[in-house]
């Protein structure tokens, strides 16, 4: 009985601080400023993994008129998303996700997030499972020719950014983005010591520009 209380009281400590930063974040308006400037041109090429109904995605691009890759691997969300940018050239969807190899992968999808990975806690909310497409960015033909250099990468895929990061990482890949804007999600007991991992990897590379703990973060390329 001690040993489950003190794993409810660790539990509720860390989502306390997350709420905390959450609200901190929304104090400084960072989804309308500190999510959307950038050293961005016409020119620059955007990637936006994770692209739910594409807000993020058409705020940055009227912002700086750029062109954006959307992957979104929901089927309804890829197409909400495909209908509302039909128009818009420079937007492009794919109804893929990407991770750290090419698979099949069953995502649950919840009422406000959508995630391959799940903590067992009884108090969320039974997920409808979808299955749906990741690749692997570097052996993906479709983007090789893309993948020279990224000005911006945006990751919110709720869990599949460890995976993902990581692997950018080994491969080196991680030297094209110039900015990583990135979500890390308390989606598992080791998720705390798998952000601090990949922030002390990504740190031999890129510097933090902002941060707000288990709630946005960004790294530019030094």
């Amino acid at each position: 009985m001690r040993r489950i209380i003190k794993q409810f009281l660790k539990k509720f400590t860390l989502r306390g601080r997350i709420l905390l930063e959450h609200g901190r974040f929304k104090k400084d308006n960072g989804d309308r400023t500190l999510r959307l400037n950038y050293n961005l041109t016409e020119d620059s090429i955007v990637f936006d993994v994770g692209g739910h109904q594409g807000d993020w995605a058409s705020n940055i691009y009227a912002k700086y008129n750029c062109t954006v890759y959307v992957f979104e691997p929901i089927k309804e969300y890829y197409e909400f998303i495909k209908t509302r940018f039909a128009k818009n050239k420079k937007i492009i969807i794919y109804p893929l996700g990407l991770g750290n190899s090419d698979k099949q992968a069953e995502i649950a999808l919840l009422v406000d997030s959508s995630t391959v990975f799940l903590d067992n806690n009884p108090f969320t909310p039974v997920p409808h499972n979808v299955k749906t497409e990741l690749i692997k960015l570097q052996q993906a033909s479709l983007m090789t020719r893309l993948f020279l250099s990224i000005d911006l990468m945006k990751l919110n895929i709720e869990g599949g950014e460890y995976d993902l990061i990581n692997d950018l990482i080994d491969t080196g890949e991680i030297k094209k983005i110039k900015d990583l804007q990135v979500q890390f999600h308390n989606c598992c007991k080791e998720a705390k010591q798998k952000m601090e991992d990949i922030q002390q990897k990504l740190k031999l590379t890129h510097e933090l520009t902002y941060y707000y703990w288990f709630t946005w973060e960004n790294w530019r390329l030094k």
